[in-house]
């Protein structure tokens, strides 16, 4: 058995005519391996019956790399995220399907889009601009036709929103509005039709009466993870609001998603992210707001969101 006859290095081609033109000759018999790629063929097709190895699955490279490693931590965790990358892509091809109008017209969004804006007061109750905030995203919600449930607390605050937790969805965005600055959330949508229609809704614009006072949500900043979804493969939008209301404004970041790609994800996290402890794959990476660029958000986003619907809630 000759293993590996590509490896020879400088001694390859005379390695090969001592096989094909001595040992096959006097009758020797062989089993000769090599790369595809790492020999001439037309010396063995004649005498040799030539097979290829059929590739290994993915259990298969697994428990091979595990049983060279040692059982090694990294790689579980690079096995892991790999799995979650190929769940995400499998979701959304399955929500998203290639020829649909909802995909193309996602994909086309600019990566970010910014509009100047002037910074969110200071002197606010965050208690009341939660509460607030909770209100007209309901009613935003309730406009494209999804329940208050759609409104959830990003991954890590323990709670999602359902009807009969209202009061602590409120208290949360409060706690987190007072501790970031900044009010936080996540908007779930169970169909890509209804994920576009919200997203037209919102880059429109939004008011609707709190106690009978306007309150206005306007998208400053949109970014677009769907053409490019980075390391994790998740597709979302991620929007920056100003939020007004009786003559003050604070600010909002919201991360549209589709629930089926962001339960996936969530099941198929890995729990380190560039070896830091506590940082969970599941949740999703956030930044402070910026609002030092320019542009025109609303009307770039909604010209290129035509094909949905939606229903706007007036003062």
């Amino acid at each position: 058995m000759l293993d590996g006859i590509d490896e020879a290095a400088n001694m390859k081609l005379a390695v090969e005519e001592f096989v094909t033109k001595t040992l096959v000759l006097i009758g020797v018999p062989l089993l000769v391996t090599s790369r595809p790629e790492g020999i001439r063929k037309r010396l063995y097709s004649r005498d040799f019956v030539i097979m290829n190895l059929q590739p290994l699955s993915g259990d298969q490279q697994q428990k091979i790399i595990e049983k060279q490693l040692q059982e090694n931590l990294f790689f579980k965790h690079l096995v892991a995220f790999s799995r979650a990358r190929q769940a995400q892509e499998e979701a959304y091809r399955s929500s998203f399907p290639e020829s649909s109008e909802e995909r193309a017209a996602l994909e086309e969004l600019p990566a970010v889009v910014e509009e100047a804006v002037a910074p969110a007061s200071e002197d606010i109750d965050h208690e009341v601009f939660a509460a607030v905030f909770f209100c007209a995203a309901v009613r935003l919600l309730a406009s494209v036709g999804l329940r208050a449930s759609s409104l959830q607390l990003p991954q890590g605050a323990e709670s999602k929103g359902h009807a009969g937790q209202n009061q602590d969805v409120q208290k949360r965005l409060s706690i987190h509005s007072k501790k970031l600055g900044i009010i936080k959330a996540d908007f779930v949508c169970p169909t890509a039709s209804s994920l576009a229609s919200l997203s037209k809704t919102l880059l429109q614009g939004f008011t609707a009466a709190i106690d009978g006072e306007p309150a206005r949500l306007q998208v400053v900043r949109c970014q677009s993870y769907f053409r490019d979804p980075g390391p994790t493969r998740l597709r979302f939008l991620r929007y920056e609001l100003r939020l007004r209301y009786q003559g003050l404004s604070h600010t909002a970041q919201v991360q549209i998603h589709h629930e089926e790609c962001l339960t996936s994800f969530r099941q198929d996290s890995v729990p380190r992210v560039n070896g830091k402890s506590g940082d969970r794959q599941g949740s999703v990476p956030t930044e402070r707001p910026n609002h030092s660029g320019k542009g025109h958000a609303s009307q770039e986003f909604a010209r290129l969101l035509t094909n949905t619907g939606s229903k706007q809630c007036g003062p």
